[in-house]
């Protein structure tokens, strides 16, 4: 099976970031990595620092399309 990616988007999603990771990390797969590209604004970057497998990518342009090409 070949490695899969995970990149979530975010942008001041304190409120669920916690919630999305740990409904990620109960999943019953195979290896994966985490890739958050975030431009937040709020806490959500301290909360993704507490999930060691979760790479923080921190990204200055907000937007769909340039997060999603970042990640």
């Amino acid at each position: 099976m070949k490695p899969v990616s995970v990149v979530i988007i975010t942008l001041n999603e304190e409120n669920n970031i916690r919630s999305c990771l740990d409904s990620i990390f109960n999943l019953d797969y195979p290896p994966f990595e985490v890739i958050i590209v975030d431009s937040s604004n709020d806490r959500t970057p301290h909360i993704v620092s507490e999930y060691k497998r979760v790479k923080l990518i921190k990204c200055k342009e907000k937007g769909f399309s340039n997060q999603r090409n970042i990640g």
